[in-house]
């Protein structure tokens, strides 16, 4: 593996792993016809590029760890927190609604906006790529930690401003 600061190997598999992951909110939304259902699988996306790109970048590390974690517990209350909302509201979301009225074939435009946002996923995922190529034990990384750690814990704060 030559050493780039961008691989495109892991790219284009943490893609893959992402478009087939699309599918499920795709055929989903066939069934209860509800393109919201589409909210919960975003940080899915995430999530499945952060395992593909822990293993591809297998010189498992502290830094590397503490950067997985990190990502699978912003995920996770991410899921959780739109899962949440999506049941309390019965997964309606009225930012859908022009885009479901305005859909000529709205089975097909269902599966292939499910399959854009898993794309859209994977541009914004690049980092994800990024912080796992690059992630090692030195004060750099470090501070990225510190970085992402407070980053998380002011999510979290603002999150529950939010619902007060």
């Amino acid at each position: 593996m030559e050493d780039h600061i961008f691989n495109i190997e892991p790219f284009f598999i943490s893609t893959l792993v992402a478009f087939l992951i699309s599918f499920i909110p795709g055929f989903i939304y066939l069934r209860i016809k509800n393109i919201a259902i589409l909210d919960i699988f975003w940080p899915i996306f995430f999530l499945s590029h952060a395992i593909v790109n822990f293993i591809y970048y297998n010189n498992y590390n502290f830094a590397q760890y503490i950067v997985f974690i990190f990502i699978l517990i912003w995920g996770l209350s991410l899921f959780y927190k739109l899962y949440s909302r999506g049941i309390k509201h019965n997964f309606y979301d009225k930012r859908y609604d022009s885009i479901k009225n305005n859909w000529q074939t709205p089975n097909i435009a269902g599966i292939c906006y499910c399959n854009f946002q898993s794309a859209i996923a994977s541009i914004f995922c690049i980092s994800i790529q990024m912080l796992f190529h690059i992630a090692k034990n030195n004060y750099i990384s470090i501070v990225g930690i510190i970085l992402l750690i407070a980053g998380l814990i002011i999510e979290l704060i603002a999150d529950d401003q939010v619902k007060k």
